[in-house]
């Protein structure tokens, strides 16, 4: 590796290609390349990683509170929820490091997306928390708060921490050690609110009843501050707004129609995008920076000869033989036959033809006959010059086939020999011995040119065709190249996709079923995930990406985040007085959860924003599939799930514990509503 970081900095000047020569331009590719590139994409981005993380604290210390308040503010809980979230993702990153699971440079990524998840709990309990009784104590008002929105908050984390989990059974470890990860993290995560944060939060109530500063909690108010009325208790702006905008769409019954079909519309537009082709490629250089030696040397290789990356004419592959006696003349015509069949391929290059050590080396041994110790004359067994398969790997000028075969107890020496030669130096990697006798032996071919995922899939497709045709004769040989893990994963990626969001919509339906308990709250929900997701599908092709182990990753993340945007208002939903109409019930929902999910969304916004400025493709790739994420999980949760709950919401609402309802604010305003829907109803009766 030193000696190949060596080659690299001869020829790459601040990672960028250097040409020293005035007649050659060269352009420099090693074996390390690839990692040392997606590091320097890492280390690149590390201030915008320091950007994002300072406008996650910001957004949370200013929004958590009445931030024209100084003392009503959080703005010091708000940065230390932030900090709670990032100390819930150090927990569950060491506990996947000691579990074994290996990390990757696509976990870096994962914090963001975690600290979006995370701080919305907050503003969901610190809502709850504002909404109770004031004259209640702190411990009493806790208590209420969770009462009204732990259930939600858990169900949602176990939904995520589920749908994690299944998403780790895909059959890509990329995507597997995401999951663990994202898993054990949401862990943290979920228990570090219910716990930490409500005993920071109820603190940060007595500093404020106490009129200290925020965030200068030693300091009393009175003394720099001039007296001030004591703060009623007010209603939030943006959660009114947001009522409001619910009572408009719900007011009538074209407004109803209206939102309602034009969210089926994006849903079918998606569909009918998928359906006309969703492309399954990934290309390597996504992983490193836009401005690379190595990015240079593909566009090079892509231009000229077909490019490595995309699987083009430079992509080559080998056949693998191990384990048999290669002194025999029968396995040595296997290998001519083998040839042969290799060559007829439709996805290999005849042009370039096939690199076959044992042709060479048999011509070499029968013009070398009985002048060296391992060439003994008798150890030669005579074949026929016309045999089958025998001239696809005839040297170019040379037209018949050697008359005879080298066998014995010698055949390994004399193949030694023959790989330190002129001749055979060129094979020197194709042929491993193990304690003197031929352990592996090589065919090496070079691929035609593809152009997409398709062809690419039947190219290996072919090959898995010819390796198990030749199990019969050489058991244990098969044919590989480098690329054929990507072509793999293209044959797999849809079905892999399909089974992972089948199973975290499975526990989706099962976990709400428990929590919710009413089935038609629990189809609303599946209908609300299934639309995101469908709208998730399309902005891949509208964003021009491909379907492949980033963008399912995506996919698996979008089901914790949903969750979080649809799950809390159904659940709102339900704890609504069940004497209220539908649209009312669906109103105070959006009022009372509105306001947190909303700040929510902008927080996750917030975290995946600057990965729009990335250096590299995969980390916009993150940024778009989730600015997708948000906009479709936000949109449904604040809009079309409320309008939907508005029409087909379940009447009865969820069975709390005695008392547990007093002391909420919105309670109490539909108790209120309650009497007046009552006493209408009697005036219509008169």
């Amino acid at each position: 590796k030193t000696w190949e970081l060596a080659v690299t900095e001869l020829f790459a000047d601040d990672q960028l290609s250097k040409q020293s020569y005035s007649t050659v331009n060269v352009f420099v590719n090693a074996q390390r390349s690839q990692d040392d590139e997606l590091n320097r994409t890492v280390q690149a981005d590390i201030p915008l990683f320091a950007v994002a993380f300072v406008l996650m604290a910001t957004f949370c210390s200013i929004f958590l509170g009445k931030a024209a308040s100084w003392t009503q503010s959080r703005r010091l809980l708000g940065t230390v929820e932030f900090y709670l979230v990032l100390f819930g993702c150090i927990a569950g990153y060491g506990t996947a490091m000691l579990l074994g699971v290996p990390f990757t440079v696509l976990q870096q990524i994962l914090p963001f997306i975690l600290v979006g998840i995370g701080i919305d709990d907050a503003f969901v309990i610190c809502g709850a928390f504002d909404a109770t009784d004031p004259s209640l104590g702190f411990p009493e008002r806790m208590e209420k708060a969770i009462q009204r929105v732990g259930v939600s908050i858990t169900l949602t984390k176990v939904t995520s921490l589920a749908a994690f989990l299944l998403g780790a059974t895909c059959a890509f470890p990329s995507v597997q050690y995401f999951c663990y990860y994202a898993s054990t993290s949401v862990f943290f995560i979920w228990l570090l609110h219910l716990t930490t944060f409500c005993a920071l939060l109820t603190l940060d109530a007595q500093r404020q009843a106490a009129k200290r500063l925020d965030p200068f909690l030693c300091v009393a108010a009175s003394r720099c501050l001039p007296a001030q009325a004591t703060e009623d208790k007010q209603r939030e702006p943006l959660g009114e707004a947001l009522a409001a905008m619910i009572r408009l769409l719900t007011g009538n019954v074209f407004g109803i129609v209206v939102t309602l079909l034009l969210f089926l519309a994006v849903a079918c537009v998606s569909l009918w995008q998928v359906s006309s082709g969703l492309s399954t490629d990934f290309d390597i250089m996504d992983l490193s920076p836009d401005q690379s030696f190595l990015r240079d040397f593909y566009n090079m290789e892509q231009e000229h000869f077909g490019g490595l990356s995309t699987g083009g004419l430079a992509l080559p592959t080998a056949y693998y033989v191990r384990d048999v006696d290669f002194s025999t003349v029968e396995v040595q015509r296997y290998l001519e036959e083998l040839g042969a069949e290799i060559v007829t391929l439709d996805g290999v290059n005849q042009d370039r033809g096939l690199k076959s050590w044992h042709s060479v080396f048999t011509l070499w041994a029968n013009s070398h006959r009985g002048t060296k110790a391992s060439l003994p004359t008798g150890a030669f067994v005579s074949v026929e010059t016309n045999r089958t398969g025998c001239t696809a790997a005839l040297p170019a000028g040379v037209t018949s086939c050697a008359s005879a075969f080298l066998t014995g107890s010698t055949f390994a020496t004399a193949v030694r020999e023959f790989l330190t030669t002129r001749m055979g130096s060129q094979f020197e990697d194709d042929v491993i011995f193990v304690e003197n006798q031929i352990k592996v032996a090589r065919l090496r071919a070079v691929h035609t040119n593809t152009v997409n995922s398709n062809q690419q899939v039947e190219l290996l497709e072919e090959t898995e065709r010819l390796s198990e045709a030749w199990q019969g004769k050489l058991p244990g040989s098969f044919m590989s190249s480098q690329a054929y893990i990507f072509f793999d994963q293209y044959r797999i990626i849809v079905a892999q996709m399909t089974s992972s969001i089948g199973l975290c919509l499975g526990a989706v339906l099962v976990i709400s079923a428990l929590v919710l308990a009413h089935p038609l709250s629990v189809l609303i929900v599946i209908i609300v995930l299934a639309l995101v997701f469908m709208d998730l599908i399309g902005n891949i092709i509208l964003w021009g990406l491909d379907l492949n182990s980033i963008s399912m990753i995506n996919l698996v993340m979008a089901v914790g985040l949903v969750i979080d945007y649809s799950m809390h208002m159904a659940h709102n939903f339900s704890l609504q007085n069940s004497a209220l109409s539908r649209k009312k019930r669906a109103e105070l929902a959006v009022r009372e959860m509105g306001q947190p999910i909303f700040l929510g969304v902008c927080t996750t916004f917030l975290a995946i924003l600057p990965l729009g400025f990335s250096s590299s493709q995969a980390f916009r790739v993150f940024f778009k599939m989730f600015f997708g994420i948000v906009l479709a999980g936000g949109s449904h949760g604040l809009i079309f799930l409320p309008v939907l709950l508005s029409v087909m919401g379940p009447t009865m609402s969820v069975e709390t514990s005695a008392g547990s309802d007093e002391g909420i604010s919105n309670v109490e305003d539909a108790s209120k509503e309650s009497a007046n829907a009552e006493e209408e109803i009697k005036t219509e009766a008169v």
